[in-house]
């Protein structure tokens, strides 16, 4: 099929954006028939569309929205199992796909029985990349290319939308990765941006390649703040504001762009909270409880911490107020699935700390870690 405009990262972990090809052919009786796409939100007339396990249990109505003439075809096990006119509703099986075909395309497997053998294959092709890339996710239309603002492919009504939420990926030098989105459509909305003056905006962060990705009510921004424990959604997004006027529902949207890391390290490396044989710690809050001063670390996941899990291990705990002296803590001798608990012999005022462990068994075992902490507020 044409081209579609795409943002990848390759496996040099070098984002760009170009356009991705797909080929996709269908083995049937008759000999090969091109296939269209796979778990594509739209089949067009003419087209053949295959849909697996990972399209969820989200109606394939739509994807025929308006169509007189449409059939399905459920294939398990590289055999057909059922044949009818419409689309399936419901969750795809393992092992399993289901073609739908659309005006000629419907026409296509018309010959199709229960029984008969059936296969489809499909691979994409990413212009100037070698291997497959970690991820890739189509947009609408192109922002920035080669460092020069562009319009290359932008749909003729995208600034005649209003006041249009807007979401682009962005890539600059040094592998900088930007993801950035333009709240709009409510009353709150600070202004208007067009597809100009969002390339320039992309542009002025330092983006050489920029591609604008689905807009309107699918734009959504979450985070984890460094001194939150749950992810947030941090702009406002448009769905409800026609009821509300500021918006603020997230809409279900099947893919997105999501950044992982380790605690205390870089992602997919060994950082400070990741020694052999030690816990790994997120963060820490601070708790009180009858008039003993006491600190509680939990760990990122309920489970035994370890090297600290074992009764016989010398344990010690310092924790120090950053750019100052010590604050008097000693271990607790209390270690369980959920928690490290520490007596402090002084309360800690608003400020960043830092705590560590270190542990030894009698074998000789060692280990550490080393959290930082950041308090809001006097602990009583």
């Amino acid at each position: 099929t044409e081209g579609r405009k795409t943002a990848l990262l390759g496996a040099d972990e070098t984002g760009r954006v170009g356009d991705a090809g797909f080929v996709g052919t269908l083995a049937l009786p008759g000999g090969p028939a091109p296939l269209d796409g796979f778990n594509r939100i739209r089949v067009l007339d003419g087209q053949v569309g295959a849909y697996t396990g990972r399209w969820g249990p989200y109606t394939r109505a739509r994807v025929v929205e308006g169509a007189s003439e449409v059939r399905s075809v459920l294939v398990r096990d590289g055999r057909v199992a059922e044949v009818r006119d419409g689309t399936r509703a419901g969750q795809i099986d393992a092992g399993s796909f289901e073609l739908v075909g659309r005006g000629t395309g419907a026409r296509r497997l018309a010959g199709l029985e229960p029984g008969t053998s059936v296969g489809a294959s499909a691979a994409a092709a990413f212009g100037g990349v070698s291997g497959t890339p970690q991820f890739a996710v189509g947009g609408v239309a192109y922002l920035v290319r080669g460092g020069q603002i562009t319009d290359d492919g932008a749909p003729a009504d995208l600034d005649r939308r209003g006041p249009y939420p807007r979401v682009a990926v962005g890539f600059g030098p040094g592998r900088t990765l930007l993801l950035v989105v333009a709240d709009g459509r409510q009353a709150t909305s600070s202004g208007f941006l067009r597809t100009i003056d969002f390339a320039q905006l992309l542009k002025d962060l330092g983006a050489e390649e920029a591609l604008h990705l689905d807009g309107g009510g699918s734009a959504t921004m979450v985070a984890r703040q460094p001194s939150r424990d749950r992810v947030e959604v941090v702009n406002s997004p448009s769905d409800g504001a026609e009821a509300t006027g500021t918006g603020g529902i997230e809409r279900a949207v099947p893919n997105g762009i999501g950044i992982f890391y380790d605690a205390g390290g870089q992602p997919g490396r060994p950082g400070p909270n990741r020694r052999a044989g030690s816990g790994k710690f997120f963060g820490a809050r601070f708790v009180a409880g009858f008039g003993r001063r006491r600190l509680r670390v939990r760990p990122e996941r309920r489970a035994r911490l370890g090297l600290y899990a074992s009764k016989r291990a010398r344990v010690r705990v310092a924790v120090r107020r950053r750019g100052r002296r010590r604050v008097g803590a000693r271990f607790a001798g209390r270690i369980g699935p959920g928690a490290v608990r520490i007596r402090l012999r002084r309360r800690l005022g608003p400020g960043r700390y830092v705590l560590r462990l270190r542990a030894r068994t009698p074998s000789g075992r060692r280990a550490s870690d080393r959290a930082v902490l950041r308090v809001k507020r006097r602990v009583r």
